[in-house]
């Protein structure tokens, strides 16, 4: 196996390390300003398209639970 010199092994060394650096530099995402930090994510409230999607979700459960109390209603009316 061929063993490295000290120079060699300096120079991989400080590559790896400016190559994570510029990782934590350059791809850190700053935060998002509209979100506090302190709150979890199930205390946020949806918003935009997100919160659009739920509010259609939401009527879609209720229109299916409206249907399935109407069709226990009629299944126990006939059974009787």
């Amino acid at each position: 196996m061929r063993r490295l010199r000290p120079t060699q092994l300096g120079a991989g060394a400080l590559a790896l390390l400016v190559a994570l650096w510029a990782t934590m530099v350059l791809g850190a995402a700053e935060p998002s300003a509209k979100v506090p930090a302190s709150k979890s994510p199930w205390q946020r409230l949806l918003q935009g398209d997100e919160a659009r999607k739920a509010a259609e979700q939401e009527r879609e459960l209720a229109r299916l639970k409206n249907a399935a109390a109407e069709n226990y209603r009629k299944v126990w009316t006939h059974a009787l």
